[in-house]
């Protein structure tokens, strides 16, 4: 995996940046179909000593700008009421790689007192060669506290990159003649899925929720395939079952005409020797 950091000017941010996620990479425990930002839980690597203790505050945002390619968003906020200001660095790493210093825009925003300026630098990181798995964003900052004293954060968050469709698998139907109306349509898949669906005979798709059975099936050949979608949007497709409707398959009525004829044998053979 590469980690290309780089400075974009605010006339190019884009909604590549600030987009929705379309569905393919989101931080762990959130709607993969939503909007992708969180606030990143982060705490001191050592205790500061002095009067200030305040932690940094920082915003990511994932989106995917196109296959393989996940633009990361890092903005870190400090705040002059807290004795905090601009002078603090950020370092990012993934998956427990070398961390990466980081270099950014700064924004200064002044606020009347008490409150103090606040300081805002964001950072854009773009994460290619992503395997599909869970990946770990560490992000670390540290600075300075006015008056004395330094802090030095850590958080992390984890993310799930996946890009590979559901495997399924018919259990219930085979390439064979059934000789009833309605048959079973039972399946698995390798993962767990958002929608599952059917095509009945290259018809429109048809919702389930889970296994169900095909009803109200004419006598002919019929074909049947299931599609399972998983959360991040990729979408598989079973094997595809060629199968006949028979009512009355030529085996049963060849057996019956067997059958037929060998209790006509017994029946004329036992009224012969009733007859002698």
């Amino acid at each position: 995996m590469r980690i290309i950091a780089c400075l974009l000017l605010t006339l190019l941010l884009s909604s590549a940046f600030f987009g929705i996620c379309i569905g393919k990479v989101w931080f762990e425990g959130y709607d993969p179909q939503e909007t992708q930002e969180i606030r990143l839980h982060v705490e001191h690597k050592i205790p500061p000593v002095g009067r200030y203790k305040a932690r940094p505050v920082c915003d990511l945002i994932l989106s995917e700008a196109e296959p393989q390619i996940v633009n990361l968003t890092i903005i870190v906020t400090t705040y002059g009421m807290s004795g905090q200001n601009e002078n603090f660095e950020t370092w990012l790493s993934i998956d427990d790689q070398e961390p990466e210093k980081l270099f950014g825009t700064l924004h200064v925003t002044t606020a009347a007192f008490p409150a103090g300026p606040f300081f805002e630098r964001q950072y854009y990181a773009t994460l290619s060669e992503l395997g599909d798995d869970v990946h770990l964003i560490k992000i670390r900052v540290a600075g300075e506290y006015d008056g004395g004293g330094s802090y030095d954060c850590e958080g992390n968050a984890s993310f799930i990159f996946d890009t590979i469709p559901p495997k399924v698998s018919i259990l219930s139907l085979e390439n064979k003649t059934y000789s009833a109306d309605n048959v079973p349509l039972d399946f698995i898949t390798n993962e767990g899925i958002s929608q599952s669906t059917y095509s009945l005979d290259g018809q429109e798709n048809v919702t389930i929720n889970a296994n169900t059975t095909l009803t109200g099936l004419s006598e002919g050949d019929h074909t049947v395939t299931v599609y399972a979608t998983d959360k991040a949007g990729n979408t598989g497709a079973s094997e595809t079952i060629y199968f006949r409707i028979d009512f009355f398959p030529t085996t049963l009525v060849i057996a019956s005409v067997v059958t037929a004829a060998i209790i006509g044998v017994g029946l004329l053979v036992y009224f012969k020797k009733r007859k002698h």
